[in-house]
């Protein structure tokens, strides 16, 4: 079936007009209504089945308001909902990843007479300078060469060489994932050339909290021309290295991110590197996997996983949540699952955990929301959000770690329509309908944003109490399909039709909320 019909929107957003101005006759002077919740929706350009919501108490689980309740939906970056909730629960709020040094054989003399192994644990957030925490426990028990074989071990993880295939093979969001991943599995890139054949030159640096480090080994190559500057940079087909070809109608000179698809050999590559510069030798470094009667020579603990979960939501990181729900599903099944599996594994928990919610439709291709393909109903995510709303985590429940979010948006002087945008045209939001002034209340909430797939969930807390929760989804599955089997897919630049899409989308949920927020009644504090 259709979903967008240019016609019948158009209709039907002039038939629901017609009806405010007839309901009922307004006297001079007055105010117009204020739009229904379904008016809201057609002035926004967005059809009936495009829009679900439910509104919920999250100390009892109530239902407020629904509409499209129990229909699926693109979740985007709202999925990292159910993998932090699940994390938490799971792995508990302190869990920590460890990053361990470990050598098979004796150290005398300063010399390890064996192999030396430096083996991930899946931490997330993992920087340089933690690594360099490790070599000075390694400089400490007097080592300046290792004779054996100096090896990077990420058997913890299968490897994975991105996130989502789709994705644009540039973006910097769609990393390989590995058990030893390193300042957040990407690399930079700075270029420039004079035009002429051969004249580009490029080096590539993985930067931290603190400084950066070059990175040998990335190759490159000058791509055939293609579609131009909106894909400026491409994975040569075929090489499991990280191996780029590049457009030649690149601009002269910059700088951009660029994900890394092995991981582990690079952060081994920058060990390796730190320990030259503390006066260490040890060979090229090589995959392994460490013996069990390894010795343990350190450990680098992370920070406990709440706050790793704090900082996941708030920057919408998608290899900190892959690496969470990961983490999540190897502790369910006991053992080690490719990124599809352990996304199963993870709902088979929540249909065991709220066996009263529906879960029909509910999949999630990975951790991150970073896929197209998945799927969720308002009411799952609900239910979800409800029962992490009971749940303390080291002084706060889940609503604590959640970004607070402005009420502002950046369409909010322009209405639905967006910078410059004409009240009353097609797909914009009509005279009759203008945002209202933000309210005094807090909005706590994790945001999705896909083309043509949008999502916000979390909670709003006004200051006179009555706190309520919320799942806002909009999609319109049919364009996201078409622009799925399109060019446009491998672009990191959204084209202008669905950035428009986009504005109305996040338009909509900011009047929805503040309808909501006006409209709940007041209580005690929370």
């Amino acid at each position: 079936m259709r979903i967008w019909r240019k016609g019948a929107a158009a209709l039907l957003a002039a038939a629901l007009l017609v009806g405010v101005a007839q309901a009922k006759p307004a006297k001079i002077g007055a105010p117009p209504a204020p739009l229904t919740e379904e008016q809201l929706v057609a002035a926004h350009g967005l059809m009936p089945d495009q829009v679900g919501y439910v509104v919920f108490d999250p100390a009892t689980g109530g239902l407020l308001a629904a509409r499209n309740a129990d229909r699926a939906f693109i979740p985007a970056s709202v999925a990292k909902v159910p993998t932090a909730v699940a994390a938490l629960a799971v792995l508990g709020p302190q869990h920590r990843f460890e990053t361990a040094l470990l050598a098979d054989g004796p150290i005398a003399d300063g010399v390890l007479a064996g192999d030396l192994y430096l083996k991930g644990g899946g931490d997330p957030l993992l920087m340089t300078e933690d690594l360099g925490v490790l070599v000075e426990a390694l400089k400490a028990r007097s080592v300046v060469r290792v004779a054996g074989r100096f090896a990077y071990d990420v058997s913890l993880l299968p490897p994975i060489d991105q996130i989502d295939p789709v994705q644009p093979d540039a973006a910097q969001y769609n990393p390989g994932l590995s058990a030893l991943t390193l300042n957040f599995n990407r690399i930079a890139l700075a270029w420039e050339h004079d035009g002429a054949p051969g004249s580009l030159k490029a080096t590539a640096f993985s930067e931290s909290r603190d400084g950066s480090l070059p990175v040998a080994g990335i190759l490159y190559g000058t791509a055939p021309p293609g579609p131009g500057p909106a894909v400026p940079l491409v994975r040569a087909a075929g090489d499991p290295r990280e191996h780029w070809l590049i457009s030649p109608q690149i601009e002269k000179a910059g700088r951009t991110w660029l994900p890394l698809r092995r991981p582990g050999a690079v952060a081994a590559q920058i060990f390796r590197s730190l320990c030259a510069e503390a006066g260490i030798a040890l060979p090229a470094p090589e995959p392994g996997v460490a013996p069990e009667q390894a010795a343990v020579l350190a450990v680098r603990q992370s920070e406990p996983l709440v706050e790793i979960l704090r900082a996941t939501l708030k920057y919408s990181n998608n290899l900190a949540a892959e690496l969470a729900g990961l983490a999540t599903a190897r502790r369910l099944a006991g053992e080690t699952l490719s990124l599809d599996r352990a996304s199963a594994v993870v709902a088979d928990w929540y249909r065991r955990t709220l066996p009263d919610t529906d879960w029909a439709g509910y999949r999630l291709d990975n951790f991150s929301g970073l896929s197209s393909a998945s799927r969720a109903t308002p009411a799952q995510i609900a239910a979800i959000l409800a029962y992490a709303a009971g749940r303390q985590h080291d002084g706060g429940d889940f609503a604590s770690l959640l970004p607070l979010l402005p009420w502002e948006t950046e369409n909010d002087a322009n209405g639905a329509g967006g910078k410059g945008a004409k009240r009353g045209g097609r797909g914009r939001a009509p005279a009759t309908w203008k945002p209202d002034p933000a309210p005094d209340a807090a909005l706590r909430a994790k945001t999705g944003t896909v083309a043509y797939g949008r999502g916000l969930a979390g909670y709003v807390e006004p200051a006179s109490g009555g706190r309520f929760g919320f799942v806002i989804f909009i999609s319109d599955l049919e364009r996201r399909r078409a622009f799925d089997a399109s060019p446009q897919v491998r672009s990191l630049i959204l084209p202008p039709e669905a950035k428009d899409w986009l504005r109305r989308a996040r338009s909509l949920e900011r009047a929805l909320l503040l309808r909501w927020t006006a409209d709940r009644p007041r209580g005690p504090p929370p």
